[in-house]
């Protein structure tokens, strides 16, 4: 290490010294005071993260089985509605340009929330239970298979969608023959792709 590197590292060591010293001034927090206390935190991790006794099989699985249920549950209506709105946000399908973006957007907003924190927001205007679980789930499932069939509905070639443009398409008249001929098509075959 040549000496100007070697005082850079100095110069960053001192200053989170100094940083600190000066938090823990400010906040009083004492870092020494810790260390008495140090046994009963090793404890609470020790007693409280270990697996519980087999005698209490039975609460288990049945919470086992209520968290499978949420999953499953909140992934399917998650997934019919980000279908729908996968529609409206692809530029290709969307009957109204200034609407794709606006589901875009709001699928990138609500995919960078971590579904941690959707529960934390939900438990202070539901409560505690498994509605918040499912609501949070169900957001952070939108947001993720919205962006996702966007992209699949994007990308299918464009022979299907001229097709469509020279039979005099327009949106509301067959609509639906339209989305399971050109859309589900090209899932199905974008959903294929992604297994093998």
């Amino acid at each position: 290490m040549n000496t100007k590197e070697s005082q850079v590292w100095t110069g960053l060591l001192l200053l989170i010294g100094v940083s600190f010293i000066a938090a823990t001034a400010y906040t009083g927090f004492n870092p020494i005071a810790v260390i008495p206390h140090l046994r009963e935190g090793w404890t609470f991790f020790f007693e409280d993260f270990l697996p519980p006794p087999l005698h209490l099989k039975e609460p288990i699985i049945e919470c086992i089985a209520v968290t499978i249920a949420l999953a499953v549950s909140s992934t399917s209506v998650a997934a019919v509605l980000a279908a729908g709105a996968a529609v409206l946000g692809s530029e290709r399908t969307t009957p109204f340009c200034w609407l794709a973006g606006i589901v875009r957007g709001t699928a990138t907003f609500l995919r960078n929330i971590p579904t941690l924190v959707w529960a934390f927001i939900l438990f202070s205007s539901l409560g505690i239970g498994t509605s918040v679980g499912f609501i949070a789930l169900v957001i952070t499932s939108f947001a993720f298979m919205t962006r996702t069939f966007i992209e699949v509905i994007d990308e299918i070639p464009e022979d299907p969608w001229s097709v469509w443009r020279q039979s005099g398409w327009i949106f509301g008249s067959g609509f639906f023959n339209v989305l399971s001929l050109v859309v589900l098509k090209g899932l199905f075959h974008g959903f294929s792709i992604a297994w093998k």
